[in-house]
């Protein structure tokens, strides 16, 4: 049966404390250091206490569990959104989802990576949303002038920035190539892969990452124009 819950009260909370597990001063709460095979046996059983919890309908329960996995899947919907909000949309989407499909977890495997992956059906079912994101992007989303190209793996992009600096960078990407790239690259899919889930041509997913490669590298220069020189140097 299907949980019925509240959520938006939890997104009242403070957001850094609940997104890096900040523990309040004052608390007297310490960190315990566990054998990794001990933690992670500890985190199954109270997972599974959690789960009947919420299978019971208890809503403090759902609560919890929301405020237990927030800093490790609100990172996941902010590279798929184009903004915060959009991202807390998507986020109370993907849990409303998990609520709703928790008595089908079989218990296999870890909880936290089932999860993951109904909140990455939710980003994608939020782009296939949006007819005019499913269409290859116009040539005037196209920077026109020169484009430049990234190296063949796309680290000279990524280790040119800070984390959260390529995470804005990713989200003002437009929608077809920011779908692609992060499926490509931060979820290691194949290109067969991210055209039979997505409906598009093995071809057009090769494009599209290209693209998004050469859209952040233009990105990055425009930051740091040392970096063209550096290029420039390197390709002789």
């Amino acid at each position: 049966m299907p949980i019925a819950l509240t959520l938006p009260q939890v997104f009242e909370a403070d957001h850094d404390t609940v997104l890096h597990g900040a523990v309040p001063q004052g608390t007297g709460q310490r960190a315990v250091q566990l054998d990794p095979r001990a933690a992670q046996e500890f985190v199954s059983r109270s997972d599974a206490a959690l789960i009947k919890r919420c299978l019971e309908g208890d809503s403090a329960a759902c609560s919890q569990l929301f405020k237990r996995y927030y800093g490790q899947l609100m990172p996941i919907c902010m590279r798929y959104a184009r903004s915060n909000d959009e991202a807390k949309d998507m986020m109370q989407d993907g849990f409303a989802r998990i609520f709703a499909k928790l008595g089908t977890y079989s218990g296999k495997g870890h909880f936290i990576g089932w999860m993951k992956r109904v909140i990455l059906n939710t980003a994608i079912n939020h782009y296939r949303a949006a007819a005019e994101d499913r269409l290859n992007v116009r040539l005037d989303d196209i920077t026109h002038g020169p484009a430049l190209e990234a190296d063949g793996s796309g680290e000279l992009v990524t280790s040119a920035l800070g984390v959260n600096e390529l995470l804005s960078l990713v989200q003002e990407l437009p929608p077809a190539y920011r779908m692609v790239f992060n499926l490509r690259v931060m979820e290691g899919w194949t290109h067969e892969e991210i055209a039979a889930e997505l409906g598009i041509s093995v071809g057009t997913s090769k494009s599209n990452l290209a693209r998004a490669r050469a859209k952040l590298m233009e990105q990055v220069v425009e930051r740091d124009p040392s970096l063209a020189a550096k290029r420039k140097r390197n390709a002789h």
